[in-house]
């Protein structure tokens, strides 16, 4: 691997590289370490430059910018990942942020909009048109009156069989077609 580009320097002893903090060691060079070159005069390997560590046939090198490995000596210094160990408690709150975030996302994801197919799972008791099951196109939405009946809901390939319905699952444009398709091989398996 030569050398990489996307390493930032934030102290004299830390980088930080793919969103992980790297601070200087004394320990030798591992697999997965970022080292700097610090000696100047070599092409291959300018002086300042990082990379990451490798294993070769069990020796721990670098691929310079020629391509070659190079075995990692006191020409470089070397960075180890920073492993940072939280309590319980940081822990906790860090799931429940995480778990906070794929909640909106999952309410993003089956909120019902203009245009998205969707199966009716409670209809209108006033209105015949759509029944329970049902794959239908969302026309409207009603957010401004509390009848209970939110979507203005069409069946599937007709223009004159809609109405209001309160409840229906979202289903993305493959669901609805395989949902169809099977409803009208059902109509001629009889």
């Amino acid at each position: 691997m030569a050398q990489l580009n996307e390493v930032k320097t934030v102290g004299i002893d830390v980088i930080e590289y793919e969103g992980g903090r790297y601070v200087v060691t004394e320990d030798d060079a591992a697999v997965g370490d970022i080292v700097r070159h610090d000696v100047s005069g070599y092409d291959f390997l300018p002086k300042g430059s990082f990379y990451i560590v490798v294993d070769r046939s069990g020796d721990i090198q670098v691929v310079d910018e020629d391509g070659d490995h190079m075995n990692v000596d006191l020409d470089f210094t070397v960075f180890r990942r920073e492993v940072v160990t939280l309590s319980t408690a940081q822990l906790i709150e860090a799931k429940r942020a995480e778990l906070a975030e794929l909640e909106a996302k999952l309410a993003e994801e089956t909120t019902l909009k203009v245009g998205d197919y969707a199966r009716v799972i409670e209809a209108n008791p006033d209105d015949d048109e759509i029944s329970v099951g049902d794959i239908v196109v969302i026309d409207e939405l009603d957010t401004v009156h509390t009848d209970g009946l939110p979507y203005r809901a069409r069946r599937v390939g007709s223009y004159e069989c809609w109405a209001w319905v309160p409840s229906a699952t979202k289903l993305s444009p493959a669901e609805a077609r395989t949902a169809l398709i099977a409803q009208v091989d059902a109509l001629f398996a009889n």
